[in-house]
């Protein structure tokens, strides 16, 4: 968890159960934070003005800034961290460490990272971008130059999540990535992506206890 952190800056109490303690009741999470917090190795934050009423951020670096985006851009990361496909090779990199990869180049710097390598659908890029605003005129990332950089056997999906209707964002970009076959895109509301996030812990749950089950049949 505390890895998580470092790479994120902020987390909420939610994502912290879905990244690490998604097999278990939300009691073990809420227990994790609080001997963390007591032996003051993160900071809780309260909100009670928000959806999200409790986040952390590590004990020994000052409060962060643009929550609501900081914890938009951990939505993305959470999500590609438990969707994972069995037998995958994975590796997610948040860009606060590898930000100069396609900055350099094409000027982008995605909000999330994900590369997947799998030995029957082969390798597939994820990149996540969040907004926390839905206006077109607030996209401007050249996705297109970017993906028009790589092979064409490479699969590239785009996802974009947006705090409010994406509506407008995903006509403009679905225009931009026209007739590009190898990319794929999905487009979430946060409320949305959240639900995803639960469904998928709630199902691999399901099966480690069938799993479970079994072994003792």
């Amino acid at each position: 968890m505390l890895a998580h952190l470092k790479a994120l800056n902020v987390l909420s109490q939610e994502q912290i159960h879905l990244l690490e303690f998604g097999n278990v009741s939300t009691e073990m999470s809420h227990r994790c934070t609080q001997r963390l917090e007591e032996n003051h190795l993160i900071r809780r934050v309260r909100m009670t003005w928000s959806d999200t009423p409790d986040w952390f951020h590590n004990y020994d670096e000052k409060r962060p800034d643009q929550i609501q985006h900081r914890l938009g851009k951990s939505w993305l990361y959470t999500s590609l961290n438990i969707r994972t496909m069995p037998g995958s090779e994975e590796k997610l990199i948040y860009y606060k460490d590898e930000e100069t990869k396609f900055e350099s180049i094409f000027k982008i710097r995605p909000d999330a990272y994900c590369k997947t390598i799998h030995a029957k659908w082969g390798i597939n890029h994820y990149f996540g971008e969040f907004q926390v605003s839905s206006s077109v005129s607030d996209w401007d990332k050249n996705y297109k130059a970017l993906f028009g950089s790589f092979a064409n056997d490479q699969q590239l999906t785009l996802i974009v999540v947006t705090a409010e209707s994406y509506d407008a964002i995903k006509r403009q970009v679905l225009n931009e990535l026209s007739g590009m076959k190898n990319v794929t895109t999905a487009f979430y509301t946060l409320d949305e992506l959240r639900g995803l996030c639960w469904r998928i812990a709630l199902r691999a749950r399901e099966i480690s206890k069938q799993k479970e089950l079994a072994s003792h049949g």
